[in-house]
């Protein structure tokens, strides 16, 4: 029997357009490991500073509550990432389980808003923030960094977990709260904001207690780990209370330094998405309830980016987590007012498709050595060939340079034998103590020897060589 060339091309479509629908959520848990993968291997690796590097090295050598010499970031992503024991393999998976993490989170309060596909909602809302490709965009929010991302994409699941009917859900949620906010304390603090804000709205007072409640235990959880921190701390989380003629330059250079980071292109798209979200719910009487969310929403990150700028000297990179709620909220508006987008057949394929041909697709042997080439500074060869053990002087350059010898010495047989020795580095001296022995080679970056000459736990030096890039010496008798 003749089958209609409509029906033939319909069944032509089909195998592509309902990967979704045929495998559900095998097919969205695949997707969103690849694409976490792609950020990994591309945006994010591009990206690599010393801050970033410091989590590996805490994951591979000596796991601590808190990032080294601080005590706001929690170790959540170097504590998953600890069974793997190669530099490189352990950064990227650091980096794709933040992603996978982030968009976990965003899925899942999607869902709670009762949005169709919200997997493929918060697939749209990354691609939407990879077009910007600000630091504050990739570096703090896809990045080991300061791990915005996994801890936005704890709240975000703590939400979905409130809204679950199932048994210990709500205490499901105050778990991942409290971890989320141990990641990163910037994102409690913003939770805590957002639930003030929505005791403005009659309807949303239970789900306002709830998160403030939440948000405030874990902020106080937070506080008891902060004792248990390791010392000395390079800095410390505290607030400062300002006089009132300070408060006027501080939110505007605030305010300044928050356009800036984030770039005008990501204000402008944000202003516009925002304006047709507001016009889009106000045409449509089931959607004019949203706008009152949109605004609670908008004053809740208000309150945060006040709270940080005035209490807590903040800069323009703390408004990170405050950027996915600037275009998530307005989207989530938009495919609540038009749903066939996201019933489209063909929408799951080509959302993941888009994402990465904005990322790349790319082996992990050319990661590595993109990662190199990112990393390179023209000194790494010279330090492997030379069998240099320890690198010491400006911390921005220290770190990266020795996690590239590492890498250099991994590829031929596995170790990791180059110890940085600079600003953080306290409890990874103690760990790799065995290496400051006498006679060990040491490259100092441009001559740079404060840090050690500071550091009270560090042998003597004795210089024996210098180059054009870096000076050798030798570690002395005591």
């Amino acid at each position: 029997m003749d089958v209609p060339a409509s029906r033939q091309e319909s069944g032509a479509r089909r195998p592509l357009q309902c990967l979704s629908e045929r495998y559900g959520w095998a097919f969205w848990c695949a997707a969103v490991a690849g694409v976490a993968y792609c950020v990994a291997a591309g945006p994010a690796i591009n990206t690599v500073n010393a801050d970033s590097l410091v989590p590996v090295f805490v994951s591979l050598e000596k796991l601590t509550l808190f990032y080294w010499g601080q005590d706001r970031f929690g170790m959540l992503l170097p504590v998953l990432a600890s069974p793997v024991h190669d530099g490189f393999w352990n950064l990227m998976l650091q980096n794709t389980m933040g992603t996978v993490l982030f968009l976990a989170g965003a899925a899942g309060a999607f869902r709670a808003l009762n949005i169709y596909r919200p997997v493929a909602c918060a697939l749209i809302l990354l691609a939407i923030l990879l077009v910007f490709p600000g630091d504050n965009l990739v570096l703090l929010l896809l990045t080991t960094n300061q791990s915005y991302g996994p801890a936005l994409g704890c709240y975000g699941l703590a939400v979905y977990c409130y809204r679950s009917p199932r048994r210990g859900a709500r205490a499901a949620a105050l778990i991942l709260m409290t971890i989320g906010t141990w990641t990163n304390a910037a994102v409690g603090l913003l939770a805590a904001c957002s639930a003030v804000a929505l005791f403005l709205l009659p309807g949303a007072r239970r789900a306002a207690r709830a998160l403030l409640i939440g948000s405030g235990l874990s902020l106080a959880v937070h506080l008891l780990l902060q004792q248990w921190a390791a010392r000395p701390l390079v800095d410390v989380s505290h607030a400062v209370f300002p006089s009132p003629d300070t408060i006027p330059p501080l939110a505007w250079s605030f305010v300044l330094d928050a356009l800036a980071a984030a770039g005008r292109s990501f204000w402008v798209v944000a202003g516009i998405l925002w304006a047709l979200a507001v016009v889009v719910a106000h045409r449509d009487p089931r959607l004019r309830r949203e706008i009152p969310v949109l605004v609670v929403m908008a004053a809740g990150a208000t309150i945060y980016a006040l709270a940080m700028a005035l209490f807590f000297q903040g800069r323009g990179r703390h408004l990170a987590p405050i950027l996915p709620l600037i275009i998530g909220m307005p989207l989530a508006v938009m495919v609540r007012r038009y749903p066939r987008v996201l019933r489209s057949r063909g929408l799951p394929v080509a959302v993941v498709v888009a994402l990465v041909l904005q990322t790349g697709l790319a082996m992990p042997a050319t990661v590595r050595r993109d990662l190199l080439a990112t990393l390179s500074t023209g000194k790494e060869l010279g330090l492997f060939a030379k069998s240099v053990s320890v690198v010491t002087g400006d911390y921005w350059e220290v770190w990266p340079l020795a996690f590239a010898v590492n890498l250099l010495h991994e590829q031929v047989d596995g170790s990791r034998p180059v110890v940085p020795v600079a600003m953080r580095s306290d409890q990874l001296v103690q760990v790799k103590a065995a290496h400051l022995v006498p006679g060990a080679l040491v490259a100092v970056v441009n001559g740079d020897t404060s840090y050690w000459q500071h550091g009270t736990h560090l042998p003597p030096l004795e210089m024996k060589q210098r180059d054009a890039g870096f000076d050798l010496a030798t570690i002395a008798t005591p």
